[in-house]
């Protein structure tokens, strides 16, 4: 099991599943927490995350790999809860990484040649594969790809508008 399910996920879905409930209400549940409480329940979890992650997040950031826990070290389900950006699900390039086995540049790509990438800075970097990394973006652009846009409300800040209510 992974760090997010073990901490995050576990004891919601796996104790409501144990009482009967449907992932659809733990869902509901989950999403009735207004984001300033849900920020400070989230910081001993973010916290716990990176304690138990400790290994490979020291050597990630060895590596320079770009790492952000929320601007209040609330975490990246925070962070997305907020700006519906933040999050990444590694599948093992970050281990690829951490070890050395992936090299990895932070940098804009000026253009690719048949020896790797030219840098914006002219610098030319050898490179027999490359994964070309942009990051996630906001969960409005692919949102309004796939939905029609007048059926989804954005809040101030371009995310979904979030909404909430005791049940």
């Amino acid at each position: 099991r992974t760090t997010l399910q073990d901490v995050i996920c576990g004891g919601l879905y796996s104790e409501a599943l144990k009482k009967g409930m449907f992932v659809e209400k733990a869902d509901w549940i989950f999403a009735s927490i207004p984001c300033t409480i849900l920020a400070e329940m989230h910081k001993p979890i973010c916290a716990a995350m990176r304690e138990r992650d400790v290994g490979i997040v020291g050597r990630l950031m060895q590596m320079a790999f770009l790492l952000d826990f929320g601007g209040d070290n609330s975490g990246n389900i925070v962070k997305f809860v907020r700006a519906g950006t933040g999050y990444f699900f590694d599948c093992g390039a970050c281990e690829l990484v951490a070890s050395g086995k992936a090299g990895l540049e932070v940098g804009h790509v000026a253009c690719f040649n048949s020896k790797g990438v030219v840098t914006e800075y002219s610098e030319e970097i050898a490179a027999d594969v490359v994964v070309h990394v942009t990051g996630q973006g906001p969960i409005e652009d692919a949102a309004t790809q796939s939905v029609a846009k007048t059926s989804l409300k954005w809040g101030r800040s371009g995310v979904l508008a979030p909404k909430w209510r005791v049940i």
